[in-house]
């Protein structure tokens, strides 16, 4: 027994010698403060801002044969640059104004399907 009692003790001195050599972590910004953050705070932060969005199925199949055209020219691309590259080339004008035209009947139709069922 005297054995498990300074087995133990010497465990637990070396879990405290172990726990005073950490470190701290980055300091987290509280998303509740109402001051902006500072300028060296905005540099560290990441660049990019991730957002989610719904598609639906036929702008999940546009998206797919992008991705399938992009591979048949030799580059291997996620669907995430294939939105991004569509971005870049998307200029306001008729075209665009047309597409969104067919864009906003697609999800009428499939909103009034939904409250049929």
């Amino acid at each position: 027994m005297a054995k498990s009692v300074s087995k133990e003790a010497e465990l637990l001195g070396m879990m405290e010698k172990r726990l005073k050599r950490v470190t701290p972590g980055p300091k987290v910004r509280d998303f509740q403060a109402s001051s902006p953050p500072s300028q060296a705070e905005q540099a560290d932060s990441q660049k990019v801002e991730r957002v989610l969005f719904s598609l639906h199925p036929e702008d999940r199949k546009t998206i797919q044969t992008l991705s399938a055209w992009f591979a048949g020219q030799g580059v291997n691309i996620s669907h995430s640059m294939v939105i991004r590259s569509a971005l870049r080339v998307a200029r306001p004008g008729d075209e665009l104004m047309t597409a969104y035209q067919e864009a906003r009947k697609l999800d009428q139709r499939l909103k009034k399907t939904k409250k049929s069922k």
